[in-house]
Parts: structure tokens; sequence; C-alpha cells
């Protein structure tokens, strides 16, 4: 590994990490496309990843989308989804969709704009959780179902499971997928995760550092472990593609 790339993430999982001023951690993040570094860390941290309410945030949403009738949030791990469910389901045809980790309200209103009859589970934190039940009373909301807890996820099956760059912070994330895989009629999509090929690891955790002030950590998987898993469960590989990540530079992590 390349000298300055071992300072580098010897700094940010130091306690020296906290003093770095916000401009030059970004303008480092920015030259060097640096917005991971490895860790030694065996678990992800209790209280990875906290969100807070979002309420306004959702009101705003909804106001626009009543005007437009077009998506408002662009900022999508996979942007195309609309057009992929448009190749599997008709637009009065009855399905349910399961969106893990679902935090923004767009993604129900768009879907249930373009598929009429959509059954839309989401599970997520208690408060985002929260937030959405306030928000399915306000606008009366049909078809919207909150599932707080993992276990109860079997209460139910899926046609569609939708995971938007949420693998990677769950903890367990094996123990959610056999739960999720045996109620998953017939698809589950994945985005926004990075894999790794390795023989012996089957996770790396890493330090994210594009979340600053938040202290963020998620995970770098094996890619023929995952896929192994899915083929135990009877899934087989549809369609793969790239993520986006030519503006990160991995060249720190020795994988």
């Amino acid at each position: 590994m390349i000298y300055k790339y071992f300072i580098a993430n010897t700094l940010f999982n130091s306690s020296f990490d906290r003093f770095i001023p916000g401009f030059l951690r970004k303008n480092f993040i920015k030259k060097k496309r640096l917005y991971y570094v490895p860790t030694n860390l065996k678990f992800l941290p209790e209280k990875n990843y906290t969100i807070l309410s979002n309420i306004d945030h959702h009101i705003k949403v909804i106001n626009q989308f009543n005007q437009s009738s077009n998506e408002v949030v662009k900022t999508k791990s996979f942007p195309t989804m609309i057009e992929l469910l448009k190749k599997l389901y008709t637009s009065d045809c009855k399905f349910s969709f399961l969106d893990y980790g679902g935090e923004e309200i767009d993604q129900y209103l768009v879907l249930k704009k373009e598929f009429k009859n959509i059954n839309y589970f989401l599970i997520n934190q208690k408060q985002i959780n929260n937030d959405f039940r306030f928000l399915i009373n306000k606008y009366n909301f049909s078809n919207f179902f909150i599932v707080d807890k993992e276990e109860d996820l079997l209460n139910f099956e899926y046609d569609f499971v939708n995971f938007g760059s949420v693998i990677q912070y769950i903890s367990n994330y094996q123990s959610t997928l056999n739960i999720v895989l045996k109620k998953s009629k017939k698809y589950v999509l994945f985005s926004g995760v990075i894999f790794f090929v390795d023989a012996l690891n089957e996770v790396i955790i890493v330090k994210q550092l594009n979340m600053w002030p938040t202290k963020l950590y998620s995970h770098f998987i094996n890619y023929r472990k995952f896929i192994q898993t899915l083929k135990e469960n009877n899934f087989n590989l549809n369609f793969e593609k790239e993520n986006n990540t030519n503006l990160i530079n991995f060249d720190n992590h020795e994988l």
C-alpha cells in the first residue's frame, strides 16, 4: 500500500479524526477520492446508522409531487427502478413490494402512481417508521404497510423486495437475508453495495468518510459468498450492473 494511504487510514481511524476541520476533510475526500477507510472491527457498532425525524422534508416532497406528479428525489441507488418494474408488472397488476430500509416518501408516491394496485411494505428504524405512520394518517395513503420488527416480515409474502443501499449497514445481514428470502416469491434487488472477491473474509468493515460529522461504518461484502447465499435460497442471478463507483478510490484497501 502506498505510504500516503497508510497515513490516511491511520489518521481517520484514530482519536484525532474528530479534530480534522470539516473543510479539510471535504477537500481531502474530493482530491483523493477516498470515501472509505478499512478498520479492524469485527462487527458494526451499535446504533451505527441513526436517522432523526424528517417530517418537514417528507411533506415538502409530497407537495412537490402533487404539483408535478413526477419523482422528486433524484438521488436513488437504483434510479431505473420504475423501468425495471414495468418490464415485470402491468399498471393494474396486483403485487407486493417490500422496501427494506426505505426512507423516502417519494418511493411510495411514484410506485403508487405507476402501479395502482401495489401493496407497499416498508421496514426501517423506529423513528422513520413513526414518520411514515404520521404521513399515512395525514394523507390517507392506501395499501401502505409499516413493519416494525424483522421477525414480523415472516407474516407476509413479497413479490418484489428492494434493498436500496441498505444491506451493507445491517449488522447481521445474513440473518436478514435468511428471513427475507424465505418470504420473497419472485424478485430481490440489491443496489449500492460494494463487493470484493476474497477466499477468506466474508465481510470487511470500513469507516465511511463522506457522511461527516456522522460517524458511519458499513460492510464491503464477499461477492462469491453472497451469491452462494442467494443460490442456497433458490434464487438465480438475473442481471448485475456495476455501481457508479468510478469516483471512489479504493487504493487504500488491500482487496
